[in-house]
C-alpha cells in the first residue's frame, strides 16, 4: 500500500521505512548479483568464465568463490556491470555465495542487505 502523502514536509526516507521498501540501489544490486549467480550456475548463457578469474589469494574477509577484480582506469568501466558486480560479489559472506538455488539466493540477499541497512541506520 502506498502512503499517498504528498505534503511538501513529508520525508521520503520515513515513508520508505514505514512501507518496508528497499532502496533502489539495493534492488539494483540484488538484480546484478542474481544475474551473476544464474550465470555461474549455468542458468544463463553468459560467458562469465571468460571475464572472471578466481581470486589468487583469499583473505579473512573474502569468500571462497571470490574473483579477481579488474584494474580500471576510467569511471565508465569502473561502474559497468562486470567490475561493479565482482566487487559486490566478493563482499558477500561465504554462506550466501554457496547457495545453489536462485530463489534461496535472492531471499538470502534480501535478508543480508536488509540487516546491513538496519545496522547503518541505527
Amino acid at each position: 500500500m502506498v502512503s499517498n502523502n504528498y505534503d511538501w514536509k513529508s520525508s521520503v526516507s520515513d515513508m520508505m521505512k514505514e512501507l518496508d521498501w528497499e532502496m533502489l540501489s539495493t534492488r539494483r544490486k540484488i538484480q546484478r548479483l542474481s544475474i551473476l549467480h544464474k550465470s555461474l550456475g549455468g542458468h544463463l548463457a553468459l560467458p562469465v568464465h571468460s571475464y572472471l578469474l578466481p581470486a589468487q589469494r583469499l583473505t579473512r574477509r573474502s569468500n571462497t568463490r571470490s574473483f579477481t577484480q579488474h584494474q580500471t582506469r576510467t569511471d565508465i568501466y569502473k561502474f559497468s556491470y562486470v567490475p561493479r558486480t565482482v566487487r559486490d560479489w566478493n563482499d558477500l559472506p561465504h554462506n550466501i555465495t554457496e547457495i545453489t538455488s536462485t530463489e534461496q539466493f535472492k531471499e538470502a540477499l534480501h535478508s543480508y542487505f536488509k540487516a546491513k541497512e538496519s545496522n547503518i541506520s541505527d
